[in-house]
Formats: C-alpha cells, structure tokens, sequence
C-alpha cells in the first residue's frame, strides 16, 4: 500500500459511493468521481429570499433608545441560553504530529494552551490594530461586518483602526473583520504556521511553485480583529476547509455543532430560511457545544464542524484555512452544501476544484 503526498495510505475503489462519509480517505478515483458530479450536477433551486434586516445608516450619529440596546443583543441571548460542556481534548504541541491524527482521525475539534511544540511563529501579543494597518497598509479596503444584520460594511484599515481604538462608549456600531486576508503583506513576514498545518496542507504540499502558477488559494493566512460583544452566526468555513486559530489577545466563545447528516440537513434548512435571523441554530440542534478560549490558546478546527463565534473582549486573532487529506469526502460534501443549498457561505473557497485536480495528478503520478 503506498502512502499519498497529505501523509494518508491511499487506496482504491469503484467510485466515491463505496467510501463512507466522514469516515474513510478518499483514493484519487473518488477524487476524480466528485470532480465530475460537481461539473455535471444540475442547477440549485433558487435560494428562498430572506426577510429584509434592518440596515444601518452609518452616517446617522446615534439612534439610541431600541436600537441602542439591538446592538448587543446577540451578547444578552448567549448569556440566556445553556450550551453542552466543552469535552474536547486539550493537549500539548508536540502531540500534534500525523501520526496522532491518523489515530483521532481529526473528527474534533482540539485545543492547545501554549504555544509551545506547534513550531509555529506568531506575532507578540501586544500588537494592535494600528499595527495590524501599518503592515497591511491603511489604504487597504476591508469588509466590515456589522453584527446586528450580519452583513458588510466595506472600510479602509486606517478607518476600521480609528473606530477599533476609540473608547468603548463611543463605538456606535459593533463592527467585525474576520476576512483580513494578510499573506502578501508584511505582517505574514512575523508569522510561519503550526508544523502540523504546513504538513497537511495541499497548497503547501501539492500545489506548483509560484513562479510556475502565481494564482493560488489565498485562505491560508488571516488577521481577524473583532470588539467587544461581536458576535458571527452559524457558518461551516468555507468548502469545507479545516482552521487553525492562534487568539493573540483578548478573548472568544465557540459554539459548536456536530456535522452528523442530521444536523447538516437541519443547518441546510435554516441556512435558506427566509427566518433564519429570528431562529438561533443552537436551539435546533440536540446538542451546542460552548468552548472558551483565551489570549495564548489555539484551536484547531476540523472539515465540516458548525460554529458561532462569540467575542466577550477586544480581540486579535491570526488563523487560517486549509484543505487536507483526512477528510476528503468531507470537504466535497460542505462543497456541495454550499452550492446546491445555496447555504451561508461568507467567501467561497478560490480554487478548490482546481487543487484537488492537482492533488489527483500527483496521486496519479505515484503509482
């Protein structure tokens, strides 16, 4: 049995529908065999039109009164509601290595409070928004997400670090960047991934030199700033892709969903509901997992998990995405949530077919 470039054995079978879901490697003919069901599937069903938020007027000093108080309603919900203990494994940097993957199968979520083993570089915890737009550039447009309709608000860095460092008071509007893609500019010079990251990773193991194919996924590094009471809804990170999450400072809750067919049929259903902005997820489901992490944890987050971010402090965040070898049939089946359902997906995966194509011709090549 020869083993494939993600460090997996590799094997073979007629088609993808002999491969259990979530549970099994998929061979380079499964690979191909969802590759072809993706380019030859019929066209989604039109996406169910949603029942209009409320927009915000930016340029409106204050409101005040109500809509004060809608501002932070996410926070005022969560501390209502009861959420299943954090049961994760937490554990040391040097366990994390392939081979401890191939025994858990990465199926969980897990948790890593210090640093220490990952071999990874992070910036100091200390640094700030200011910084944070210095290195990237202040001229730089980001979106903006503005919590209370879940939707974007685009802004220059210079802009989103004066409204990050005013006082707390002043912050008329909870605003959220979580799409801060940093790796061609300077601050990815302070930052190398976890070990286990650069391992697993098919843009860092399969895909061709950059001066060969200068377009590639750039999903692999991101800076997510978020103040007090931010909140993001229920998502699966884009076409399937697992996370790492170093918190720099400040602190976050996690609220997570298993990605059993049942509750990915559920999420499919509240995902195209006209309704979704008056239902939380959480409640729909047998069981919300909460997970706290604070300034020093990272996470890891495995293909397919459901989740809702919390952000009770100020925070700094550097993580990325990455699409890797242990959950194959995972991966296309987010992929296909995503386009068939029309689901909530923030920003799609750039290149997805094409480096699972690439990962197929070097799996191809070995044999």
């Amino acid at each position: 049995m020869k083993t494939s470039l993600c460090g997996l054995p590799s094997f073979t079978v007629p088609s993808a529908r002999s491969c259990t879901a979530r549970q099994s490697v998929l061979c380079f003919r499964c690979i191909g065999f969802y590759l072809q069901i993706l380019s030859v599937r019929p066209p989604a069903a039109p996406r169910p039109q949603r029942e209009s938020r409320a927009m915000i007027d930016y340029n409106e000093k204050d409101r005040g009164g109500a809509f004060a108080e809608d501002e932070h309603k996410y926070a005022k919900l969560l501390r209502a509601k009861r959420f299943a203990p954090n049961k994760f494994a937490y554990v040391n940097g040097e366990a994390v290595t392939i081979e401890w993957l191939r025994k858990t199968g990465m199926k969980e979520p897990f948790l890593i409070e210090e640093p220490d083993g990952l071999d990874m570089k992070m910036p100091p915890s200390a640094l700030t928004v200011d910084q944070v737009a210095d290195a990237c550039g202040r001229d730089k447009i980001v979106d903006a997400m503005e919590v209370l309709t879940q939707a974007d608000k685009q802004m220059t860095l210079d802009e989103w670090a004066k409204y990050f460092t005013q006082p707390i008071e002043k912050r008329k509007r909870l605003l959220n960047v979580i799409s801060l893609e940093i790796g061609s500019t300077r601050l990815a010079t302070m930052i190398e991934r976890p070990r286990i990251v650069r391992e697993l990773d098919w843009t860092e193991k399969v895909w061709p030199p950059r001066n060969l194919k200068p377009e590639f996924p750039r999903v692999q590094l991101y800076c997510l700033m978020s103040v007090k009471d931010c909140y993001t809804d229920f998502h699966i990170d884009f076409g399937g892709s697992s996370v790492f999450y170093h918190l720099l400072s400040g602190e976050k809750h996690f609220y997570f969903v298993r990605p059993t067919p049942v509750n990915l049929k559920k999420y499919e259903k509240w995902s195209s509901s006209p309704d979704q902005s008056k239902i939380f997820f959480g409640d729909e489901v047998k069981e919300c997992i909460e997970v706290r992490i604070t300034a020093g944890n990272t996470m890891f987050i495995p293909t397919g998990w459901i989740h809702a971010v919390y952000t009770p402090q100020d925070s700094i965040v550097i993580g990325g995405n990455f699409l890797q070898g242990m959950d194959i049939g995972g991966q296309f089946d987010c992929l296909w949530v995503g386009e068939s359902y029309k689901c909530t997906v923030k920003i799609p995966i750039p290149l997805f077919c094409t480096n699972a194509m690439v990962l197929q011709r070097n799996i191809i090549s070995a044999y």
